[in-house]
């Protein structure tokens, strides 16, 4: 794990103009805040980025424009917070996936289980498909990504070799990226499709990468 340590302490804090100007320390502004976030979800959820603007935020909340500036510098700062936030999310599953490791015997169940719990980490498919969006927009978020990116390829790349030692290096880390971007494509598949066809598409997914895991892990089949 000292790689996976050594990738997490060289994450880059957010540029001045993407931080948030204050966190709150009163139940009041806790709340302002976030009403704010929530708002800066449903508005990018409905409309996209390019429609999104710090008033339509700060009516959606129920505040004044001068209170979102108390928090944050500008809408980008707001997004720049949610794509924080999502990459959160996703640390917390494999903060969990951690603590099964130890006790897991058999790696269908624990990728499976792992595999489900990521794709519903809180965040709804068509936010996660503006955030997405968002990158084409924001170079700061495309290097937020790029610096989890690199974080959850090697932790899954130790996932793999914790069941398969023996898989060369570079065979394991191109799985563990084939695993991790699953997520992105169902992502924009839920918002295309609805069930039953939605859930089509996640078994169908689910059972093609345990296949390629089956060859990663236990050798080609005959």
């Amino acid at each position: 794990m000292d790689r996976v340590d050594a990738i997490m302490r060289a994450q880059p804090n957010p540029p001045a103009h993407l931080k948030k100007r204050r966190d709150p320390h009163q139940d009041r502004s806790h709340d302002a805040l976030q009403r704010i976030l929530q708002a800066a979800t449903n508005l990018l959820s409905e409309h996209g980025i390019e429609k999104l603007t710090t008033r339509a935020i700060a009516q959606q909340a129920g505040v004044n424009v001068s209170t979102l500036y108390q928090f944050f510098p500008n809408k980008h700062a707001i997004v720049y917070t949610l794509y924080e936030d999502w990459n959160t999310a996703g640390k917390r599953v494999f903060s969990r996936a951690d603590q099964r490791l130890c006790k897991a015997t058999d790696w269908r169940i624990f990728f499976k289980d792992f595999l489900i719990e990521y794709e519903n980490v809180g965040f709804s498919a068509k936010l996660e498909s503006r955030l997405i969006q968002a990158m084409g927009v924001y170079t700061e978020l495309r290097q937020l990504d790029q610096n989890y990116t690199r974080w959850a390829n090697a932790k899954m790349t130790d996932y793999i070799h914790h069941f398969a030692p023996n898989c060369p290096k570079d065979r394991a880390t191109a799985m563990a990226s084939v695993l991790l971007e699953w997520n992105a494509s169902l992502a924009t598949q839920e918002v295309t499709h609805t069930d039953p066809v939605q859930d089509h598409i996640i078994d169908m997914t689910h059972t093609a990468l345990l296949h390629l895991l089956q060859d990663c892990i236990e050798g080609p089949s005959t």
